[in-house]
Formats: C-alpha cells, structure tokens, sequence
C-alpha cells in the first residue's frame, strides 16, 4: 500500500503560483513565468525561510533589489514581471519597485 506524499513547501507556493498564471495564453510565457517565479520562491526560502504564498510575497521588493544588482535592466524586468504577475503584486506598485 502507497501512500500519498504531502507537497513540499515549494511546491505549495508554486501551485498558487500556477493558479495566478492560469489565464495566459501562451504556453512559452507561462512557462517562463513560472520558472522565473520558482527561482523566486527558491530565493525567499533561502533568504528569508519563507514557508507560505504570503510570505514570499512580503520580499518582493527585496527580490527586484537583488536582480538590479545582478542583471541588466531588460532582465530585471522579465524576472520581475513573472513574479508580480505569479504573487498577484498591483501593477501599480510594481511600477514603483522597477524604479
């Protein structure tokens, strides 16, 4: 008799994740999108041990902080775009976090 694993933790997140991505279209974007937001989970987990969807998204700015430092700009806003759009972050305030 097999029993059923429970989920990691970052597979948790991710499933929220994947619900939140749910309405686009294109199969490559949301493919990129969520492996960009899975390397953001990974970095939430390991910089703040954040075990749940809130959590990671209190470190969103945290995160774009950390691309500015390390890629160029064009990259800095295709990561950051999955992980707004996957962490359901306000357009809004995104705006305010790329500057």
């Amino acid at each position: 008799m097999s029993r059923k694993r429970k989920p990691t933790i970052t597979q948790t997140i991710m499933n929220q994740v994947k619900e939140n991505l749910k309405d686009i279209k294109y199969d490559k974007t949301k493919k990129q999108y969520e492996r960009h937001a899975k390397k953001f989970v990974d970095y939430c987990r390991a910089n703040f041990n954040s075990k749940t969807y809130e959590e990671c998204q209190e470190h969103v700015q945290d995160y774009v902080d950390y691309l500015i430092q390390q890629y160029t700009p064009s990259s800095v806003h295709t990561f950051a775009v999955a992980v707004l759009q996957g962490f359901k972050v306000p357009l809004t305030a995104s705006i305010s976090l790329l500057l």
